[in-house]
């Protein structure tokens, strides 16, 4: 995990969980050298370790719906991801990542067992 969690409240599969990125993590290396920025990928990354925590062992991505970046995230700076399984389908879930006080990203990412099995 390359972030700290500050605060995480689960509930289930679902919950809230405030993290931090540090300035030095390799996320922001390159990206850009001037005005860090968090990628795009570190954010799904995060949310998908997420949820990961919160499923028995064994899952990975299967598919990513309605994705959308609303805002940048810099280095150190607190977002909060939250996370809710949608009701149609127990391995799909949506999130939304906010910083600042403001949406960053939203949609919804559904997970699958590792081994294949429905």
């Amino acid at each position: 995990m390359p972030y700290s969690i500050v605060e995480s409240a689960a509930e289930g599969t679902g919950g809230d969980v405030t993290i931090v990125f540090p300035e030095d993590s390799e996320w922001f290396d390159g990206h850009f050298p001037d005005a860090p920025v968090l990628p795009g990928v570190a954010q799904l990354a995060a949310v998908a370790d997420e949820i990961q925590r919160r499923l028995p062992t064994g899952h990975r991505i299967a598919g990513l719906n309605r994705v959308r970046f609303k805002q940048v995230i810099g280095p150190e700076q607190e977002m909060t991801i939250s996370i809710s399984e949608n009701s149609g389908n127990p391995f799909c879930h949506d999130f939304r990542i906010t910083c600042r006080g403001a949406v960053a990203c939203v949609g919804s990412i559904e997970m699958t067992p590792a081994d294949g099995t429905p």
